[in-house]
């Protein structure tokens, strides 16, 4: 990842997308409560680009051969402060008690408390003082909480906080897999479907894109879709992303640190449901990153690599993808959108 990626993350990931500014009717809930409350309606299905016919026959580019993965984490991965939607605030100490609060506010009267352990096989109990168990295992600077109901398997997670009690940044997340996942320099073309639907008259919200590099420039048309639920609006614009864009972009997403297992998306309020989908073609193969994970940063994320699925917790995406935006028809989505908020719609 470029510098520039690496030093505007703050502000690039604060504008990344719809969702955050959407939240107003959302109900945050703690992981042991998550099944619970877990919506009924479906977040919008990404449909699939077509695979080009001449890309069939290709040979697929063998996937990336796993690398020692599993290490136990240390007391002092764990001891410190961590935080769930900036609500749930979780301090692990180094004796082993933790306590829990709701807001973030020092010197807060603790809601829960109990002890917290490490596990042989690496994960992390923590057992509150009224015995309820809530297991977790650690990813870099994430704490992983598995929340599974009859209605899907999905996840909620805590993030470890710096001195100045906010969340530090994933972006030094390991691998299990060799990297890049693909040769940026030989991608030809990229689809963007950038959605999201939840309880607003804005939704559903549409922005989807297809560039193919042309005379070193990714040119293209986006869609883009507004208010679908009651008298949609819609819109197409043309659009083009500059190489010098592009490339930082593409090698990011190359150079993402991913692990083999199963995606199951984060999960922590109701209404609220994105559906984000990045399609790289590159020497006949396929390279699919999406999501339907909440929060700013939307991880983890779903790879897939010549149909090899991988799982990435790291905020490398969202920062490169917020680089791009501004290019993908940003402005006249807003002027969509702010069309639905006059009444246009």
């Amino acid at each position: 990842m470029s510098a520039k990626l690496i030093t505007t993350k703050r502000a690039a990931t604060a504008a990344l997308l719809l969702p955050t500014l959407l939240m107003g009717a959302c109900q945050i809930v703690p992981p042991s409560q998550m099944a619970a409350v877990r919506a009924d309606a479906a977040p919008p299905q990404i449909t699939p680009t077509p695979t080009p016919a001449s890309a069939m026959n290709e040979t697929p580019t063998p996937a990336p051969e796993p690398a020692s993965t599993d290490a136990v984490p240390s007391q002092a991965d764990l001891v410190g402060h961590w935080s769930m939607d900036t609500a749930f605030y979780y301090d692990l100490a180094a004796d082993g008690a933790f306590s829990m609060t709701i807001g973030n506010a020092v010197g807060e009267t603790p809601q829960r408390t109990g002890q917290w352990l490490i596990q042989d096989d690496g994960t992390v109990e923590l057992t509150s003082d009224d015995e309820s168990i809530m297991t977790a295992r650690v990813f870099g600077e994430v704490l992983l909480v598995s929340v599974g109901d009859t209605r899907g398997d999905t996840q909620s997670f805590l993030r470890k906080l710096g001195p100045d009690r906010k969340p530090l940044p994933v972006v030094t997340a390991s691998s299990n897999t060799a990297l890049p996942l693909f040769d940026a320099a030989a991608t030809t073309q990229v689809l963007f479907n950038l959605n999201w639907t939840g309880y607003s008259p804005l939704a559903p919200i549409v922005n989807q894109s297809a560039l193919t590099l042309t005379n070193g420039t990714y040119e293209g048309m986006a869609h883009l879709e507004a208010a679908g639920y009651r008298d949609g609006i819609s819109d197409t614009v043309a659009i083009s992303v500059p190489a010098s864009v592009m490339t930082p972009f593409l090698t990011a997403l190359a150079s993402t640190p991913v692990v083999s297992e199963p995606y199951r998306p984060y999960f922590s309020h109701t209404d609220d449901y994105p559906s984000l989908e990045i399609r790289v073609q590159t020497g006949g193969h396929t390279i699919v990153f999406s999501t339907t994970s909440q929060g700013p940063t939307h991880i983890p994320w779903a790879i897939t690599v010549d149909g090899q699925q991988y799982v990435s917790y790291s905020d490398d995406i969202a920062i490169a993808l917020a680089e791009v935006q501004p290019f993908l028809a940003r402005d006249a989505q807003e002027k969509l959108l702010d069309k639905v908020r006059a009444g246009g719609a």
